[in-house]
């Protein structure tokens, strides 16, 4: 399964498996989803902000934007 994501910080631990003192406070669903990576049942890629289709869900986009990735999801809402 590939996963897209613009934080590059979450994409590297999940690929990383080594601990990181900094990172001591991370749940146990986020070793869940490393091992996953792990065991090669989910990869991640990073997707550039133009391309983040999530954005419609999460934050204000202009016309053009916003129709875009509506037409990308058919969710059919699009903005005239």
């Amino acid at each position: 399964m590939l996963l897209h994501g613009d934080n590059e910080g979450t994409i590297v631990m999940a690929k990383n498996p080594v601990f990181h003192s900094r990172a001591k406070h991370i749940d146990i669903c986020w070793h869940w989803v490393r091992n996953l990576v792990q065991d090669k049942i989910i990869e991640f890629q990073s997707v550039c902000d133009p391309e983040q289709t999530a954005d419609i869900l999460t934050k204000a986009l202009p016309h053009v934007k916003h129709n875009k990735h509506v037409q990308s999801t058919s969710m059919g809402l699009v903005l005239v």
